[in-house]
């Protein structure tokens, strides 16, 4: 993998005047798209009930428009900790750090929904899901740990 990384850039030349400095050439990586290692799986494959739930308790919390978003999640990632509670994923959705560093993007308060089987946090950032953080749910931790890496 580690070559393939390698064997994907190539040094491309620039021309850049610098203040201070003679005018010389600089150089910068180019990077080509790599595929990621894996597919993300879709939330609605490794937790299809879990799922509905998140769609159906945003849609009792009045929020349509966020709703909409829980077919297309992918799952891209999940919490490392070592608590034995915790199914805590991660979304695809994450800008990056100048998106937070501007002052006209802040992120969004954390809705706290609860459902009949438990209750869970949807984090959001410019009214996207960013993550699901979810506490005594171990059908969807091994779920999760069946389907991440």
């Amino acid at each position: 993998m580690a070559l393939e990384l390698l064997q994907s850039r190539e040094w491309r030349p620039t021309v850049k005047a610098m203040p201070g400095r003679r005018r010389g050439m600089r150089f910068r990586w180019a990077r080509k798209r790599i595929a990621p290692a894996f597919e993300a799986p879709f939330l609605s494959e490794i937790a299809p009930e879990f799922a509905d739930e998140i769609l159906t308790a945003l849609r009792d919390a009045g929020k349509p428009s966020i709703a909409k978003q829980v077919p297309d999640l992918q799952v891209v990632g999940r919490c490392k900790c070592t608590e034995e509670t915790c199914a805590t994923f991660f979304i695809g959705y994450c800008p990056s750090k100048r998106f937070f560093r501007s002052h006209e993007a802040e992120p969004d308060p954390p809705l706290h929904l609860k459902t009949p089987s438990g209750r869970f946090t949807v984090d959001l950032v410019n009214k996207k899901i960013s993550c699901i953080e979810l506490m005594d749910r171990p059908e969807i931790r091994q779920a999760l740990l069946n389907n991440l890496p």
